[in-house]
Formats: structure tokens, sequence, C-alpha cells
């Protein structure tokens, strides 16, 4: 619930005693617990109000066990569980509300009464933290589940494995299913770091519909070890990169850090069947880029990614592709995706930069230079393409796109290309639709 819509039911409450259940299970549905905690450092007194509040809340539910059943959403509570302190910080002579605000213990006393919910989320902090929590969590039919870690895990790894192999145990015996499955690396927001290398992988026994991997301080090659096993049910995987364009010059990091060559990833989706693979981030770039930047966009403080050749031949089944922040793009990937992925409906590279095998300059028609001529064939081998954003295009004319649009209003498909070209050296948007004659 929005910061917004919580004040407004808050409100009803004060000022209608009729409405007031109706307030308490929308309250309570998805409790909000960022607000209790946002901007709070624990030496100040909001922090202490905000320890308040979680112990009132917990205690709430142990007092009327028909608050905990209105609750159906508690994937934000790792937030909550990383803001609390943990058993060792707290005193051992501290009164018994006191230690029920230890972290793990708070956790698992609100799991372990809110059984209604549907989508959870846990904070995962050690192997033996991890066991408790999925004996919690065994018997129950989860929709999403959520595990998050704070940045100092190192071996997230063998603590998932603790998790699944508690939740099988405790469960039916069998390997747990989560319909979505979303994992959040530092979770508590210092993803600033240089990024390192995380315990080897151990084969994870679950299986999972839909996979989401945030990879803060990890490098992208690693986040395969997060896949299990049995891939048979996966059919989306999704990638989240936190690119941040102004970088600490204390930190490790390096542009070209971002580069992988997918083995990892390879290896682990052998014979899959996943019809989604996504590896994007939330940063845009809106700033116009100079076309002499475009062959190297690291001077212009642009972060890409180089995807290997090999990715784009892992996906047989896949029907919809986004790899964001794309380097070094060329129609050779492309071909391959055609000729691996022959049922694609949507492809979507934003803020991706090509480096055309082609000449970029008109030919004799004037009107459509090779490079742009061998990226619309290759697309015309996707039947049943219906979206394409090809990201960063160059070229050396003032005003391209005429090829496309019309390519585009044949195929009936919508486009959006960023021209970067030459004359002005400015990048200017365009999107297009075949379902009609008009240009943005």
């Amino acid at each position: 619930m929005r910061p917004e819509e919580l004040e407004s039911a808050r409100a009803v409450m004060l000022t209608c005693k009729r409405l007031v259940p109706a307030a308490t299970r929308a309250l309570y549905f998805s409790p909000d617990f960022y607000t209790n905690f946002h901007d709070a450092h624990r030496s100040s007194k909001c922090y202490e109000r905000s320890l308040h509040r979680a112990s009132l809340f917990l205690q709430n539910l142990f007092d009327k066990p028909e608050l905990a059943a209105m609750i159906r959403n508690l994937t934000d509570l790792p937030m909550l569980a990383a803001a609390l302190p943990t058993a060792r910080e707290i005193s051992s002579t501290a009164s018994a509300t006191d230690r029920s605000l230890a972290q793990d213990v708070y956790q698992c006393q609100v799991l372990q009464l809110a059984t209604a919910a549907t989508s959870v989320g846990v904070l995962l902090t050690d192997p033996e933290n991890a066991s408790k929590v999925g004996a919690v969590l065994a018997t129950r039919r989860l929709s999403h589940l959520r595990v998050a870690y704070e940045c100092k895990m190192r071996a997230p790894i063998s603590t998932f494995a603790a998790f699944l192999e508690a939740m099988r145990s405790n469960g039916d015996g069998n390997a747990p299913v989560f319909p979505a499955l979303q994992i959040c690396m530092s979770f508590d927001g210092f993803s600033e770091r240089p990024r390192r290398h995380i315990d080897r992988a151990r084969v994870l026994n679950y299986e999972v519909i839909d996979l989401d991997i945030s990879i803060e301080w990890i490098d992208i090659d690693q986040a395969a070890y997060f896949l299990p096993s049995d891939i048979a049910k996966l059919a989306r995987l999704r990638y989240h990169l936190p690119f941040e364009l102004e970088r600490d010059p204390d930190l490790d990091y390096d542009l070209d850090g971002f580069n992988f060559d997918a083995a990892r990833l390879e290896q682990r989706v052998k014979h899959n069947a996943i019809k989604a693979f996504a590896i994007e981030s939330d940063i845009t770039y809106e700033q116009e880029v100079p076309f002499d930047y475009y062959w190297e966009p690291w001077q212009y403080e642009v972060p890409t990614i180089d995807y290997p050749l090999a990715l784009f031949g892992l996906f047989p089944s896949l029907e919809e592709l986004t790899l964001s922040h794309g380097g070094k793009m060329t129609v050779e990937k492309l071909e391959l995706l055609a000729d691996t992925s022959p049922n694609l409906k949507v492809l979507r590279l934003p803020l991706t930069y090509w480096t055309p095998e082609q000449d970029l300059h008109k030919g004799d028609s004037g009107e459509t230079c090779p490079f742009e001529m061998q990226l619309m064939a290759t697309l015309d081998r996707l039947d049943s393409l219906k979206v394409a954003n090809l990201g960063l295009l160059p070229s050396h004319s003032k005003s391209p796109g005429k090829a496309f649009r019309r390519w585009a209003k044949k195929r009936k498909l919508k486009v959006v290309i960023n021209w970067c070209y030459d004359e002005d050296a400015l990048s200017t948007g365009e999107e297009f639709s075949g379902n009609d004659s008009s240009s943005a």
C-alpha cells in the first residue's frame, strides 16, 4: 500500500467508526514496515519510536489473532527485520519485550502468526536462521517468496540451501516449489561496494516458475548459482542490475567488469523451456549522446554490458527478451537469436550500443544504409515479432528512420529507436507503430 493510501485508511479510521473494520483490513492486508524505519538512525529517538511500533505490531498479532488472519502480503518484512537489532546487540539483562525484537526472533514470530500470508519476504542471515525460517514456511502455499540478504552476507548459497532443506524436511519431503521467487542481494540498501565472489555453487533443490535475481554486489556471472537444479518449470528468468552512473572513486569499480561470458548460465539452463529472459536496470540515461562517444560509451560514463554471442543461443522457447545497457551489439548476435528463438514476440534492447558490421553510409537509393538493411532482414526472420526496442542506432543521416517506418508498417510492428547521428552529434528518440502511419 502506498504512503498516501495508508494515510487515507488511517484518516477513515479516525473520522468514521463504522468504516474502521474495512480500514483495518486494508491496513493489515499488506502491513507497512518501510515508513516505520525510513531514515531512522539507530541512535535517534525516531528509531526508538519505530522499535516501539514494531513491538506494538507484534503484540497486536499475539493478542488479536483475527488481525494476523487479515495479513496476505509480507514481502516487505525483510526491510523491518534488517533494521532490528541482532540478538548479540541486545543485552542479556533486557526485558522479554526487548528480546522479542531481536532480528531472527521477531521475523519468525511474525511468520508463525501470519499464517494466511501468501506473499512472503524473509531475511536470511546465516544457515541456522535460514533453517528456522524454512521450517516455519514448510507447509505454506506461497504465491510469491522474496529471499533477502544484507550486503555483509558472505555465503548466500549455503544459507539458501539450508532454507530449502528445512522446507523440504519439515514439509512433504519433496523439493519446494515456488510460483514466483525473488532473490535480493544487499537488501539493506548498502550496495555501493566492490563486487566480490560468493560461496561456490551447491546444488539447490527447488523448482520455480518465475525467478527474479537482484545482484547488487556480486559479479553478474554468479547469479546463475541461484538457479535450481531442476529447471523444467522455469518459464521466466530476470536479472536486475543496479547500475550507478556516479561512482565512488575509492571503490574498485570498472565498467568493463559488467561483462560476462555466460558460461555458468549456459551450464545451468541446458534443455530449458524459458519463455522470458531479462537483464535490466532501473537506471535510465536521458542525456544526449555525442556521436563521437557512441563507439566508446565508457568515456561518457555510460555503463554497458558486452553480452556474449553464446547468450543469444541459449533459449529455444523464448518469446520475450530484454537486455538493457548492451555494448557492442551486432547483427551476428541477432542472427543467432533468430536461429535459436524463432517464436520471439518481444525484443527489448534499451540503452544498447551497436557495433555495425556494415557501412553506415547510404546506398545508391539514398534512403537505406547496408547496416539498416541487414538489421531489418534479420528481424524479418522473426515471424512472430510484435515489439522491437533496438536501443541507440548510429546513423550518418540527419533524418534517419524512413526505411524503418515503412518496414514497421508493413510488418505491423511497434518499433522504438534512439538515433545517434553524425551531423549535429546528437541522439534523438523515435517510436513508431506499424498499426498506423504516424511517427513520434
